[in-house]
């Protein structure tokens, strides 16, 4: 059994469930002959101690635009005071790890990171150290920006011990410092979208969630209901409403029906704005699974976003959606049909080096006999109006109208 009734099949891609946030995909060069472009190389330069980094951290915590960073200025500067060696520069220069840190940061800025002007300006602008002075106020403000952009510093991604000054101590013990660096501080644009989504989920958490909606398997726009009110105020605990009031306050109309499109257009469902089980079930997902799901994908984009090609094809499972994403943008989208969840589409992460357009495809033993056959024996003539061809065991072509399928069924050929 053949079928042609699906286009457009890629040949690899990298799937991840859990969540319908954006998740990402493999990149499209050999990797035998170019290495990934998000992956930073650096020279070596030798390290020596520095002194006076102290004093210029002091001289940062009073400029304008500084100060309000989230930075434990007292602490820092006590840490170098102390005698704690450099990290970012040498009085010759940067080190790998500051080389590195100087190739991350506008790309991290440009790919969504956020640093208050002053700061941005202070950094692009930041030159190469000549001498001790230039090389302890390029290690204050490295620091100093380090500790605002790890996001495992400032957020629910990093535990207890990340938090201020435990950014740098993690830093210190990581066996692998340039791959820790490039973790904490990302260059991949969907990573930074969904970070921007954090705050505002972690508040509804603190807040009690969401209410839960239910008591009608469907609902259209201009339909009645009593559970239309419970939508409203599903809507409204989330922003998708902005106003409660309604003339009948159980019908299905007005500004809800967008709101609905907009809220299935974000969950990865069709945006008809017809309100079914996967509408309803999305709706009641619960603030702290949502949470969960995030900080799954926002982890799962800091490990592997590194390795990702500018161009490169993304598949979300649960949306059942497929992206090409170049430069951080969309530049093609299609829905794609993925498997169930007794039937897992599986994970890959994999180079694509074919693309087939129309593919012939040999409907799996299982599909066929426990879904398509099941849709053939419910609508008659379903193979034919999806042009799926039925072979004979000696491989010649047979009409699949001439077929009692019922007797097929009935025969045990298939289960």
């Amino acid at each position: 059994m053949k079928s042609r009734s699906w286009a457009g099949a890629i040949s690899a891609v990298l799937l991840l469930l859990l969540s319908n946030a954006p998740v990402f995909g493999a990149g499209a060069k050999n990797p035998d002959t170019a290495p990934a472009p998000n992956v930073i190389t650096v020279t070596p330069s030798p390290v020596m101690s520095l002194s006076g980094v102290g004093q210029a951290i002091a001289a940062l915590a009073l400029q304008p635009g500084m100060a309000q960073l989230p930075v434990d200025w007292a602490g820092l500067r006590a840490v170098y005071e102390a005698g704690r060696s450099p990290i970012w520069t040498t009085p010759a220069g940067f080190t790998p790890l500051g080389q590195q840190f100087m190739q991350l940061l506008p790309r991290a800025m440009q790919a969504g990171f956020g640093l208050p002007p002053e700061a941005a300006l202070a950094v692009t602008t930041l030159a190469s150290p000549v001498d001790a002075a230039t090389a302890a106020q390029a290690e204050a403000l490295l620091s100093v920006v380090f500790m605002t952009a790890a996001v495992d510093a400032g957020s629910l991604l990093g535990d207890a011990t990340q938090r201020g000054l435990g950014i740098l101590a993690a830093l210190d013990r990581s066996t692998d410092q340039p791959a820790f660096l490039q973790k904490e501080v990302p260059i991949y644009p969907p990573f930074w979208r969904l970070y921007r989504q954090l705050p505002g989920h972690a508040a509804y958490v603190e807040a009690g969630g969401w209410p839960t909606v239910g008591g009608f398997d469907k609902l259209e726009p201009g339909q009645r209901n009593a559970g239309v009110t419970a939508i409203r105020q599903r809507l409204l605990a989330t922003g998708g409403l902005v106003a409660a009031a309604a003339e009948d306050p159980e019908l299905y109309d007005g500004d809800l029906v967008p709101a609905v499109q907009a809220f299935q257009r974000s969950h990865g469902l069709n945006d008809d704005g017809v309100i079914g089980k996967r509408t309803i079930e999305e709706m009641n997902v619960s603030a702290e699974t949502r949470l969960r799901m995030i900080l799954l994908n926002l982890r799962r984009m800091q490990e592997q976003g590194p390795s990702f090609e500018p161009r490169h094809l993304i598949v979300n499972v649960p949306a059942q959606e497929v992206k090409i994403i170049e430069d951080g943008k969309v530049a093609f989208y299609t829905k794609a049909i993925v498997g169930r969840v007794e039937r897992k589409t599986p994970l890959l992460n994999s180079i694509i080096t074919q693309v087939k357009l129309n593919p012939d495809w040999t409907v799996p033993p299982k599909i066929a006999s426990n879904d398509m056959l099941r849709h053939e024996l419910d609508q008659p003539g379903y193979f034919a109006a999806k042009n799926v061809r039925v072979y004979d065991s000696d491989g010649g072509e047979v009409d699949a109208n001439s077929i009692d399928w019922r007797e097929v069924r009935k025969s045990g050929y298939f289960p």
